[in-house]
Formats: structure tokens, sequence, C-alpha cells
């Protein structure tokens, strides 16, 4: 056993994580105007609740943390499995999700990911 990367993997929180450089959805907004390809996805625990984090054929080495939206969409794929995460995500990285992420308001105010599925 190699426990030093038994220990990275623990710490990540996900093995889709693994080598890869977390991306801030601001950037990915910049740098992919028309969208981005969804390829996989797992959910992580947060300070108030689950969020997913995804990766994205555009650019194999990195993630980035899905806001309200994206979690509610990867939720509902998984809710679709009977919430057999493992078969969701199984059948996800045959087909993969096409998206487009842009910047909106919610009716306070609050800035919010918007998500356009292409």
């Amino acid at each position: 056993m190699n426990f030093k990367e038994s220990a990275k993997r623990r710490t990540s929180g996900s093995p889709i994580l693994d080598g890869r450089t977390k991306v801030e959805t601001d950037s990915l907004i910049a740098r992919y105007p028309d969208g981005i390809t969804i390829t996989d996805f797992d959910f992580l625990s947060g300070d108030a609740d689950k969020y997913v984090v995804c990766t994205f054929a555009e650019d194999p080495d990195a993630y980035f943390n899905g806001g309200r939206i994206l979690t509610d969409i990867f939720t509902g794929f998984v809710d679709e499995y009977n919430g057999n995460l493992a078969a969701t995500q199984k059948d996800f990285r045959a087909e993969g999700l096409k998206v487009r992420l842009y910047h909106g308001r919610t009716k306070k105010g609050n800035k919010v990911t918007l998500v356009e599925v292409l």
C-alpha cells in the first residue's frame, strides 16, 4: 500500500478531482463563451449542503464546482436512477452534457450562475 497516494485520494473528496486543477466559474465563462461539455461529475459536501463537481472535455486536467442549478440538475439525474450514483455516473460518462454557463441575478439581486443546456 502506498500511504501517500492513499492520503492524497482521501483529501480530494472525490476520485474525479485527483490530479486536476480547479477552475473558477468566472474563468470558465470567459474562456468558453460558447459552452463546455461536462464529461463526469460527483458530489462533495459543503458547509450547508452537497454540491456537484464536474470535469469537462475542453480541459481534461481541470474541474469546476457547480452552483445550485447544476447541483439540482445532477441530483435529478441520480434521483431518476433511484439514488444509484455509480450507475448514473457510468451512463453519464458515455453521453456527457453540453452547457453554456453565464451570469445572472436572482430576484433579490444576488449573483447566480445560470445554465443553458445546449
